[in-house]
């Protein structure tokens, strides 16, 4: 079996992987540049990517700054530590799971405060 994936990153947050084996989140960054910005041979010039092992039990995280930028009733910002914290405790789950448990999170800390950003979230976890 292929325990490769091969990501790029368009310009937008870092791709959280948590390492089952090592039981850590690691924040991959490849270069990029926004799509729609720049001219077609700038993105392609500037769009890296990256093959990372991937392995069983594995998690791939991608979010959007609208999870990130949610803010509670005394204007604060979500911490991405708390995604990281999150990623290493439900790891176990499915990634359905993992992404109810997320996004309830992110639900209590904002109450009812209105959401003012997208919020796009993207859990692959690889099963053997």
């Amino acid at each position: 079996t292929n325990n490769k994936v091969t990501l790029a990153r368009a310009g937008h947050l870092p791709l959280y992987h948590y390492k089952s084996q090592t039981d850590e989140v690691v924040r991959l960054m490849p270069e990029g540049l926004m799509l729609g910005f720049g001219k077609n041979s700038d993105f392609e010039n500037i769009l890296e990517q990256i093959e990372i092992e991937f392995k069983e039990g594995d998690v791939l995280l991608f979010l959007t700054d609208g999870l990130l930028e949610a803010r509670n009733s005394a204007n604060q910002e979500f911490d991405e530590s708390e995604i990281i914290k999150m990623l290493v405790y439900y790891n176990g789950h499915t990634a359905e799971e993992i992404k109810n448990y997320i996004l309830q999170r992110i639900k209590n800390f904002t109450a009812d405060n209105e959401q003012f950003d997208d919020m796009t979230l993207v859990v692959v976890k690889k099963n053997n």
